[in-house]
């Protein structure tokens, strides 16, 4: 199976039972709307300027991240990055994978009604698959007399019932702003909140980007705007891979070099500086995989702006939530936690990867995809073979929970079993 991973990528999408449900759930009680935007979300306080959280730029590239925005919030962004930054277009990726409905001017997703901190995602789940569900659950809005359950935050404590004048998809939002602004070119891309990234989500953003001629580092060029639910997940890693792109596309800045690296004197400043067993044998078996390692480094430290958790720097996240699984006091808080900081470790490794694989396709303009790179030379590398034995080595003597591919790939949490549908 090691030398299949596919397999274990088609087993992870087995449980579809969530794309086949049926329509009723809203206005039968079974599930609310929650209001995206809550109290506390923006962190990096851009809210009151432009309307929507977590707005940032990549340094000297036109790369940004932003929350999910309503559509007011969308309109003022648009305007901010086209006018201010000079961009005469912007290729805006929405990257959630759940159902998202803009009701009355502001963004709502679906949640069960007694389990409002957890999203309803669909695993594996296209694009097109994904619209067509939400125009679905639009109509369920719109034809419904019956008022409809709506939280303004996920303790259940302030929310209303009322009917909805206005329903927008995701996909009428972005056909509205792209007639209003002709520069605009919209894209949905749903990628996991809570696992690694699949290699086909790679290909998904580099295979839209990869085509525009224009794109610059300076700010005549296209603008890279990505969003999820909170700006800071799903967003970045976004943001990490175009940005590394950009890179092979116009030149490495300085401090990308390994001996151009600052030294730091920190407890473990070795694993802040994502320095873990199974990524010291990634770079082991990759050529030049010390300064591919560098460069992803490099590019992560400017798009998180600071070394913490709270605006998600991924490397302090890998040894943090390790640290938390450890002092868990439950055995199903351990093994989430656990898996989380796995997951988080996941996502780096193949970052890393993905930089090695614009490095050896760039000859041939990346004509050979991720997906097929990974499978054609770097399965014959062995990474699979770590994916596979995927822990944390300088803290175990042998491999624990979660470190086989078909222990982390598809599986949720525990104790998030929610199934709907129906049996055939």
């Amino acid at each position: 199976m090691r030398h299949n991973p596919e397999l274990y990528r088609v087993r992870s999408h087995f449980n579809v039972s969530e794309r086949f449900s049926s329509s009723g759930f809203l206005t039968s009680g079974a599930r609310v709307l929650v209001k995206d935007e809550y109290l506390g979300l923006d962190l990096l306080g851009s809210f009151d300027q432009l309307g929507v959280s977590n707005f940032r730029q990549v340094q000297g590239l036109p790369v940004y991240g932003m929350a999910q925005p309503n559509r007011p919030g969308l309109t003022k962004v648009l305007k901010y990055v086209m006018d201010k930054h000079s961009h005469p277009r912007v290729i805006y990726f929405n990257l959630r994978n759940d159902i998202v409905l803009d009701c009355d001017g502001e963004t709502c997703s679906i949640r069960e009604a007694g389990m409002l901190t957890e999203s309803i995602t669909m695993s594996g789940i296209s694009a097109d698959e994904l619209q067509v569900k939400e125009r679905n659950v639009k109509e369920e809005v719109c034809s419904g007399k019956s008022p409809i359950e709506i939280h303004f935050d996920l303790k259940g404590n302030a929310k209303e019932s009322k009917v909805v004048a206005s329903v927008m998809t995701m996909e009428d939002m972005g056909a509205e702003e792209m007639q209003a602004i002709p520069g605009l070119v919209y894209h949905r891309i749903p990628i996991p909140d809570d696992e690694a990234l699949e290699e086909k989500d790679f290909d998904a953003i580099l295979n839209i980007i990869k085509h525009l001629a224009e794109l610059h580092t300076d700010e005549d060029g296209p603008a890279l705007l990505f969003s999820c639910h909170n700006g800071k997940t799903r967003a970045t890693i976004a943001m990490v891979i175009a940005g590394l792109f950009v890179w092979h596309k116009k030149g490495f800045p300085f401090q990308t070099k390994c001996e151009e690296q600052e030294r730091v004197s920190l407890p473990n400043a070795s694993y802040t500086k994502g320095e873990f067993y199974v990524v010291r044998r990634l770079c082991q078996i990759l050529p030049n995989g010390h300064q591919v390692k560098r460069e992803v480094d490099v590019m992560l430290d400017k798009c998180s702006e600071t070394m913490t958790p709270m605006h998600y720097h991924i490397r302090e996240l890998i040894f943090v939530t390790f640290n938390k699984a450890k002092i868990a006091k439950n055995r199903v808080a351990k093994t989430n936690l656990r898996r989380k900081a796995l997951d988080h470790m996941e996502r780096y490794f193949y970052l890393i990867l993905f930089n090695a694989y614009l490095h050896a396709e760039r000859e041939r303009s990346w004509k050979r995809t991720f997906t097929r790179w990974m499978v054609e030379v770097a399965a014959k590398a062995g990474v699979y073979d770590l994916l596979d034995s995927f822990y944390f080595g300088d803290f175990e003597s042998v491999p624990g929970e979660m470190s086989t591919m078909r222990e982390r790939w598809g599986k949720p949490p525990i104790g998030i079993n929610t199934f709907r549908g129906q049996f055939v």
